[in-house]
């Protein structure tokens, strides 16, 4: 297992999980071709779980005052800057 084997994950419905495909991705070093890391690939049911988890979390966004949005936002993004 390598550093990457952790990227192996969906983000659906709140929960890190695996894909429920049986196919794979192999992605490799474009410079000398060594493989990094499998993924293994979401299928269609996860994508229609992942489709309706964000509709529905879209909706409690949107009933959100828009001043309290971008406080979560610049919070957002001063995470990202300092990791």
């Amino acid at each position: 297992m390598n550093q990457f084997a952790a990227l192996n994950k969906q983000y659906i419905g709140g929960v890190w999980r695996d894909g429920s495909s049986q196919k794979t991705l192999t992605d490799s070093n474009p410079y000398n071709g060594q493989k990094i890391a499998d993924f293994k690939l979401a299928s269609l049911s996860d994508l229609d779980e992942a489709y309706r988890s964000a509709a529905a979390a879209q909706k409690i966004w949107a009933e959100i005052n828009p001043f309290e949005r971008r406080t979560i936002m610049e919070k957002a993004i001063t995470w990202i800057e300092q990791h």
